[in-house]
């Protein structure tokens, strides 16, 4: 599971993510302790804690049933079916258009821009926990460049003896 927290009143940045579609999020400067310039570690959005188990991308129809239950409850009941019936998983819905949804059978379109504002919703946590991800691989990486620095040093000081 990935659990991300959520810091409220930082400054924001812009971020570019898939489909140049773009995000405001806050970001915290951190400092390197070994001499390294300045990293900025971006954080996630203002409201709560962002939990996703796999990448939407990897979801099975059972996991888009559920997330369709816990997020459209109103509509889960009449629409569950159709979704089944045209093997909605994960890439497919996040590929979803109004159009499909018409298609699909949704005639209300108040109906399908509710769901399409979930799935929107649904990529930008996905977007938060891919740049969260990438983050915490920075942040290993710094420090193990860190660990070399101060190995080099004292392998120096001790030849230097």
């Amino acid at each position: 599971l990935y659990y991300f927290n959520i810091y409220p009143a930082l400054p924001a940045m812009t971020v570019q993510g898939k489909n140049n579609q773009k995000h405001k999020m806050p970001h915290k400067s951190t400092s390197s302790t070994c001499g390294l310039s300045t990293v900025s570690s971006l954080l996630s959005f203002q409201s709560s804690t962002v939990k996703l188990t796999k990448p939407v991308a990897l979801w099975t129809q059972q996991d888009v049933c559920k997330w369709l239950k816990k997020h459209c409850p109103n509509q889960y009941q009449i629409y569950s079916e159709s979704f089944k019936q045209h093997d909605i998983t994960g890439r497919a819905l996040l590929r979803l258009t109004d159009k499909k949804l018409e298609r699909m059978g949704i005639a209300q379109e108040s109906l399908r821009q509710h769901i399409l504002q979930q799935v929107l919703q649904l990529k930008v946590r996905e977007e938060v926990r891919n740049l969260q991800l990438l983050t915490q691989g920075m942040k290993a990486l710094l420090q193990m460049q860190c660990r070399k620095q101060r190995e080099k040093k004292v392998a120096l000081s001790v030849k230097e003896r």
